[in-house]
Parts: structure tokens; sequence; C-alpha cells
């Protein structure tokens, strides 16, 4: 009996594929050494155990690749995201819900725009070759992108800096659906009113349609932490809740869901 029972847990064993371990010092996600630098990385699952890795380099554009689970490249050739801009900044990504992702960047040009862009999960650009600006008025000097996909539609929601107030740095949001289109107006609307600066923008979606998003406030001449949550028709505080108004500054807020 003790064989018979040593046999059947070999069996078992045997029956279990193996997973190779990733080697000690990591991949290299791109092989663009020739090109420069790399920067800005972020990268965001696919849903199927996989990632997609998102970065900024090679003559400061954006590129994208997705490796599944065991570290193997699922796409022949890194995907370039933005194909005709070259002069991006601060780049994000979030998942789209169907293998693939949205990635947000500051267009570093003169019309100083938010773009998003979709990658579906074979690596093929979904949007319009230079990603959609999540507003219609150009020239705001946009900052800090930062992408809530929705819980169960995945649509994303974007908050992010404007300078529309005479160097007077205001935290506004946009939504999208997943075929490019804006939602919530032409250029999204103001979290917060107050006139005062807003920087180091957080936030995080708690429905397909409503977000928490918060910033480091300067209304009290150092930076406190000041949030609000922004449904369709506006935020719920217009000024923003202060999450911590101590005294001396506070830096650097996150966010987590509990």
């Amino acid at each position: 009996m003790k064989r018979s029972i040593l046999l059947i847990a070999l069996l078992a064993l045997a029956a279990v594929p193996a997973v190779a371990d990733w080697p000690v010092n990591g991949i290299m996600v791109n092989d663009m050494m020739a090109m420069g630098d790399q920067w800005n990385c972020t990268a965001v699952p696919d849903g199927i155990e996989g990632i997609i890795y998102v970065w900024q380099g090679g003559g400061n554009s954006i590129w994208a690749q997705r490796y599944d689970h065991l570290g193997n490249k699922q796409w022949p050739m890194d995907v370039r995201v933005d194909p005709d801009s070259g002069n991006v900044g601060e780049v994000t990504a979030c998942r789209d819900g169907s293998g693939g992702a949205v990635i947000a960047w500051v267009e570093q040009t003169a019309l100083q725009r938010v773009r998003l862009q979709r990658v579906d999960g074979a690596g093929t650009l979904l949007w319009p070759d230079r990603g959609v600006p999540v507003t219609v008025t150009p020239g705001l000097g946009p900052r800090e992108p930062v992408l809530m996909p929705g819980i169960v539609t995945f649509q994303p929601m974007v908050a992010f800096g404007q300078n529309i107030a005479g160097g007077v740095w205001k935290t506004s949001i946009q939504k999208l659906d997943l075929d490019g289109n804006r939602l919530w107006g032409a250029n999204g609307f103001l979290v917060c009113a107050n006139d005062t600066s807003q920087q180091y923008i957080f936030g995080l979606a708690v429905s397909d349609t409503s977000a928490i998003v918060g910033w480091n406030d300067l209304r009290a001449g150092n930076f406190d932490v000041y949030a609000t949550m922004v449904y369709p028709s506006g935020p719920v505080f217009p000024n923003g809740w202060a999450m911590c108004d101590a005294a001396g500054s506070q830096m650097g807020p996150c966010i987590a869901s509990d």
C-alpha cells in the first residue's frame, strides 16, 4: 500500500507543469542601448498573468512590450506608442480589461496637452496615431497625468494638472470610453476651484463613474494634502477636503483601495 501511495504521489507531481524561474538579474525588457537611456518606466497587468511594460526612450518617444508570466516576449517588435510626436514626458499606463493597456503622456509641444493611446493585447494601436487629447483647448501646460480605470468597464478616468490661472496649477479630470471618446465635456472639469497651486496628484477609481482624487495644496503657504470624491456631475467638495493640514509640509501622498 505504501508503494502504491508513493507512486500515485510521484505521478501527480509529474503531471504538474514545471515553472522556470526568471533569471537572477531579470530580463532585458528592451535592447535600445544604441538609442540612449530609457526612463519613465511603468508596468500594468494584462489580466492573464502577463505584463505590459511601457517606457520612454529611443528618441524621447514612448514604447511598449508585452511579456508572459515566464518572461517571454509576446510581440515581435517593441511598439512605439506615439509615432508622430517624439517630444513627450510624464508617462503612465493602466490596463484596459481586454489584455491591453491605456497609456497617457504629456505632449511637450506648443499644443501642451495630455494625450492617451490604447494598445491591444497583440500590440496594435487602437486610437489615432498621435493619441487622443483629453482636452480640446491647447496650451495649458498639463502635467502629472494619473490614470484610473473604471472598476467594471475599465473606461479610463485621468486626473491631471493644468496651468490655467496665470501660473497657478489646478487639478482637472476627464473620462474617455475605450474607443477614445471624451465623455466629460471638451476639457473635462476642475476637481478643485481654489485659487492656489495644486500638485503631486493622486487618485483611485471607486466605480465606473467616480473616483477619489487628491493633491498637495499650497493654500496655507505649505503643502497640505487635500482630496475629494468626483462624480460626472463634479466634485463633492469643490474646494477639496483637508486630509492632513498639520504644521509644516506633507509630501508624496498616495492612495490605496481597502
